[in-house]
C-alpha cells in the first residue's frame, strides 16, 4: 500500500512538472528515486498504464470536491493542434458573489470538426497612424479582460468590453465598416451576451426587476458578481497543451494527452512554479532539497 502511494505521488509530481515519463528510464534518476524512497520504480509503460489515469481521476474528483454544489461558470473553446486534430478544452469554476474562483480544466476532448473553420479576414491597406488612432486601445483592453489574478467584478469587465465595442463601432472608413460588421456578427452569435448585460444591470442597481424571461433566482444572480467574461482560461490551457505536445512527444494519444494536460494544468493553477510538485515529492521522500 505504501509503495502504491509513493508511486502515485511520483507520477503526480512528474506530470505536474511536465517531465516526460520516458525520463524514468534514465538510470541516474531511477537510482536516486529508488535510493531515497526504498521503492523500485516501474518502467515507463507500467507507470502510464497504472498511475497516469489514476492521477487524472483523482484530479477530476478533487475538482468535484472543490466546486461541490456551488453554481458554476463554464468556458469552452477549440483549437487545432500540430497533428491537425480539433481539440476542445472546457474550463469550469464556482460562481461566488464574494470573490473570484479558481478556474479548473475539466475536459480535453477531440472533435470531428470545428464550427470556427471559416474565419473572416481583411487587409488594412492604410498606414500605422490610422491603426494607432483607432486601435491602440485594444492591447490594454485585452490585458484588462484576461488578467487572471485581479479581483474584477462582472460590472468592471463588462464596462471595459462595452467601451471597447463602442470605440470599434466608431472607427471611420471602409475598415471601420468591416470591423463594425464583424463586431455585430460576433455579438449576434452570442445570445447569452444580452442575458449577461441584464444580470450586470441588476447587480449594479440599474434595474428594479429581475432579468426578463430568465429562470434565475435572486441567489443565482448574486453569484454572478465575479463571473469571468472571457475565455482566457481556456486559451491558457492550450498553451500548456502545445507545450506538452512538443516534437519529441508527438506519439502521445488523445487519451494520454487528456490525462497529462488535465493533471498539469490543474496543479499549475495552485502553484505558480511547475517544478513545485517535483520539489514537494523530493522533500517528502528524501527529506531535503537543494
Amino acid at each position: 500500500m505504501i509503495i502504491l502511494i509513493i508511486l502515485g505521488d511520483l507520477c503526480e509530481a512528474i506530470l505536474a512538472a511536465d517531465i516526460p515519463l520516458s525520463k524514468l528510464t534514465n538510470p541516474t534518476l531511477r537510482n536516486f528515486i529508488e535510493k531515497y524512497t526504498q521503492c523500485k520504480v516501474p518502467d515507463e509503460s507500467s507507470v502510464r498504464k497504472n498511475y497516469v489515469k489514476q492521477c487524472y481521476e483523482l484530479t477530476i474528483e478533487s475538482i468535484r470536491d472543490k466546486i461541490q454544489d456551488n453554481f458554476v461558470w463554464v468556458s469552452i473553446d477549440e483549437t487545432q493542434d500540430c497533428e491537425g486534430r480539433f481539440i476542445a478544452n472546457c474550463i469550469v469554476g464556482s460562481l461566488n458573489k464574494n470573490e473570484q474562483s479558481t478556474p479548473y480544466l475539466l475536459a480535453v476532448e477531440q472533435l470531428e470538426t470545428t464550427n470556427s473553420s471559416a474565419v473572416s479576414e481583411f487587409f488594412l491597406e492604410t498606414n500605422l497612424s490610422y491603426i494607432s488612432a483607432h486601435f491602440s486601445h485594444l492591447p490594454s483592453a485585452i490585458s484588462s479582460l484576461e488578467a487572471s489574478n485581479s479581483n474584477s467584478t462582472l460590472y468592471q469587465s463588462l464596462s471595459v468590453f462595452k467601451t471597447t465595442v463602442s470605440k470599434l463601432n466608431s472607427v471611420p472608413g471602409r475598415v471601420g465598416e468591416v470591423v463594425n460588421e464583424k463586431v455585430h456578427n460576433i455579438l449576434s452569435k452570442n445570445p447569452q451576451y444580452e442575458q449577461i448585460c441584464e444580470i450586470e444591470e441588476t447587480l449594479a442597481g440599474k434595474r428594479t426587476e429581475l432579468p426578463s424571461k430568465r429562470s434565475l433566482t435572486v441567489e443565482q444572480i448574486a453569484a454572478f458578481v465575479h463571473a469571468p467574461l472571457s475565455s482566457c482560461g481556456v486559451e491558457r490551457s492550450y498553451y500548456r497543451y502545445k507545450d506538452i505536445l512538443r516534437d519529441n512527444r508527438r506519439r502521445l494519444t488523445t487519451e494520454n494527452l487528456k490525462h497529462l494536460v488535465t493533471v498539469n494544468c490543474n496543479r499549475r493553477e495552485v502553484e505558480s512554479s511547475e517544478s513545485h510538485w517535483f520539489v514537494k515529492f523530493v522533500k517528502k521522500y528524501v527529506g531535503f532539497v537543494a
